[in-house]
């Protein structure tokens, strides 16, 4: 009974793990690159204007970044973060709406709303 409430279950991860000095280490793992996606998406659809000064109509769930931005934060190559997203498309996990190299990739973490339910946590888990 332990073992399938723990695959049902899940923790909050506070945003702000990113300042800790346990996430400047690189290269990042796969875990660690799937969990800053997670962290990089947007919680709520809203606006922001990109680095080329372009207002972005941003959808919750979504993570505008390029490869080569997430290849230079995670201490990879931008083959490594290709290869990496076609696991992750193959196990239905992202959509990846790949644009030119100087521009941002739009990547969809599909089921988004079940990591981030919103709540105290005996509703979140009982949810």
């Amino acid at each position: 009974m332990e073992k399938q409430e723990k695959k049902e279950s899940w923790i909050k991860v506070f945003r702000n793990i990113e300042k800790s000095w346990l996430w400047e280490e690189r290269p990042f793992s796969r875990g660690q690159a799937w969990i800053d996606l997670l962290l990089l998406a947007k919680f709520r659809d809203g606006s922001f204007i990109n680095r080329r000064g372009n207002l972005v109509d941003a959808k919750k769930g979504h993570v505008y970044r390029s490869i080569s931005s997430l290849a230079d934060r995670w201490g990879w190559s931008r083959k490594k973060v290709d290869h990496f997203f076609d696991q992750l498309e193959t196990e239905n996990m992202i959509k990846v709406n790949k644009k030119r190299a100087s521009e941002e990739t739009s990547i969809f973490i599909v089921n988004y709303s079940r990591y981030q339910i919103f709540g105290t946590g005996k509703r979140a888990s009982e949810e």
